[in-house]
């Protein structure tokens, strides 16, 4: 049975005879439906954000309808889409599916570190571009082409310390709210981010030192972007703590 992703294009391809089969590229039209993910996304994420790989990875048919999506939306050339959130959502769905697809694949783990080359190895065949990339490239791509700094707390790199998933998939119609509930959730997590007003202190993840320049580009500094979320001024000091790379997994939690 064909993806509901693809199921326009198949259809349009049939009454049109254009020898879509036959290529790598895809290109649909707007809205993508990321459905598939969203059904994956609320049986198995937790409400805090976690994934329960152990139930996940017994599940075959929601593997393979993940393996799917994935390789769907691998064959569409995201960066042709329009508006903008509709590029957005689509590149955070695909960077967030293809970790939660290459971690269910080695689970148990304990962390990403057991996976050999997990972000480094160029292991995925995107259209548009020639060469397959890695989880890093995919990365960059959201510092080369938007500037939004908030994808740095949506992408998740499953780290209990890092961002979380929603129990939905990004759509382009939603994208600015979901943006902000990610955000929220990672700036009012103590464990992420906390606020000292005796000492005048906040003490944040690591994550926001290691994309400032994101941060900078947007709102000319960390502690504006900051601002306008938690009580903080020029005056305050910035303290960047450890990182927790245990597994995003709900056995943690």
């Amino acid at each position: 049975m064909k993806s509901k992703l693809l199921k326009f294009f198949f259809i349009f391809s049939l009454c049109f005879s254009f020898p879509v089969l036959a290529q790598e590229k895809l290109v649909l039209p707007n809205p993508i439906d990321h459905s598939a993910f969203s059904q994956i996304l609320k049986k198995y994420i937790s409400k805090i954000g976690l994934v329960d790989y152990r139930s996940l990875k017994r599940d075959k048919e929601a593997l393979a309808v993940l393996n799917g999506y994935c390789e769907d939306l691998s064959k569409i050339d995201i960066f042709v889409l329009e508006p903008v959130q509709e590029r957005m959502a689509a590149l955070l769905n695909l960077y967030n599916a293809l970790v939660l697809r290459e971690v269910l694949k080695f689970y148990p783990v304990q962390n990403t570190s057991q996976i050999p080359h997990f972000f480094e190895e160029a292991r995925y065949a995107l259209a548009g571009f020639e060469k397959k990339m890695s989880l890093l490239d995919i990365e960059n791509l959201f510092h080369e082409r938007f500037n939004d700094p908030r994808h740095n707390l949506a992408r998740v790199n499953a780290s209990i310390a890092g961002p979380i998933f929603l129990q939905e998939a990004f759509n382009s119609k939603n994208l600015e709210k979901q943006l902000e509930e990610v955000t929220a959730r990672f700036i009012n997590d103590p464990s992420k981010v906390s606020y000292d007003a005796r000492r005048n202190v906040v003490g944040t993840s690591p994550l926001f030192l290691w994309f400032e320049e994101d941060f900078k580009r947007y709102s000319m500094s960390l502690r504006g972007f900051l601002s306008s979320r938690i009580p903080v001024n020029l005056s305050t000091k910035v303290e960047f703590g450890g990182y927790d790379w245990r597994l995003n997994d709900t056995v943690y939690r």
